[in-house]
């Protein structure tokens, strides 16, 4: 089985499943019709608003294309984490015209989790062009005071499903809306990437009930799949469950073993196994390809497959965290 069409079915099915979702909140599917869809599918990108917007920023005539990236800061980075770096890598092959825009509003966050992303990357791309957009940006606190200025809160209540939020869920709301709006402060001829995943899509909502009043340019939401649990293919990775994940800090021997028990699968396990995945995130096309053609063509049991594999995933595993180790202390 060929890489892409292995990888094609995995989004169909994560598209097919989450159909309702993306209708309601205007998701347009990723299909394979072009080139560039084709590569989005491979990178674990399911969904956009815009195809043409998504299309027409990867022209190399275009300026400096913004990548805006929102995130919370407070996990070491894990597998899930990874398919977002590998987006991000993706972009950066793309095109030479990328900045990409961190942004984290919380008062008093640990930089730390944004420096081991830039320190990851770095290591593929050693000029990356990068700003951190925190509580110390003006022009944002300014945005996200206009922003709540906007807002009805009966609006956002309904919106999210909240009857008595505390205060706490509301900020991180207008932390958000903010980073999606950002478009207004960039002062960029290019309206912004938003990366970001099928659980923000309340938040995505929420904007669109503000958009016009901010008189900005609509940003090109690109979504993409979230990284299964190690448990369950219907579940992600998650850090509240530390046996759905693994920590790019985990030894050999926790990742092994996390490995020899995660979910494999019955029927068309090739879709749903938890090492094909794993594998996925740091094993070249043609390892995967091989791996994939054995787990399909050869008649041996999902032990096999594991004896045969773990290792090699593992050791890529750890080199691909190593210099996170090195260089930060957990």
């Amino acid at each position: 089985m060929e890489y892409h069409k292995w990888k094609n079915e995995i989004v169909k099915k994560y598209q097919n499943d989450n159909e309702i979702q993306m209708k309601q909140f205007g998701i347009k599917k990723i299909e394979d019709c072009t080139e560039l869809e084709k590569e989005l599918i491979d990178n674990n990108i399911f969904g956009t608003n815009d195809k043409k917007i998504l299309k027409t920023l990867f022209n190399d005539k275009i300026n400096e294309i913004p990548i805006v990236i929102g995130y919370g800061g407070n996990s070491n980075l894990h597998l899930g984490h990874l398919i977002l770096i590998n987006e991000i890598l993706f972009y950066l092959r793309k095109s030479n015209n990328l900045k990409i825009y961190f942004v984290n509003l919380e008062v008093n966050i640990d930089k730390k989790f944004t420096e081991k992303i830039i320190n990851y990357i770095s290591h593929y791309f050693q000029n990356v062009n990068y700003e951190i957009i925190d509580s110390n940006n003006i022009e944002a606190l300014k945005l996200k005071k206009k922003i709540s200025k906007l807002l009805n809160i009966n609006t956002v209540n309904r919106i999210m499903g909240w009857n008595n939020e505390k205060i706490y869920s509301y900020e991180k709301t207008l932390d958000m809306l903010t980073t999606f709006s950002l478009g207004k402060i960039l002062n960029k001829k290019n309206p912004p990437i938003i990366i970001t995943d099928l659980n923000q899509k309340t938040y995505y909502a929420l904007y669109k009930t503000i958009e016009k009043k901010l008189s900005i340019q609509t940003p090109c939401f690109v979504y993409h799949m979230l990284m299964p649990s190690l448990k369950s293919p219907s579940e992600r990775m998650s850090i509240n469950n530390f046996q759905s994940l693994i920590y790019l800090k985990d030894s050999e021997e926790e990742i092994i073993k996390k490995i020899k028990s995660g979910y494999t699968g019955l029927d068309n396990k090739e879709f749903t196994c938890s090492l094909l995945r794993v594998g996925d995130l740091v094993l070249s096309r043609s390892e995967m390809e091989q791996i994939i053609n054995d787990c399909v063509c050869i008649p041996k049991n999902c032990k096999y497959c594991k004896e045969n594999n773990i290792k090699q995933i593992t050791k890529k595993l750890i080199i691909n965290g190593s210099d996170l180790n090195k260089k930060f202390i957990y």
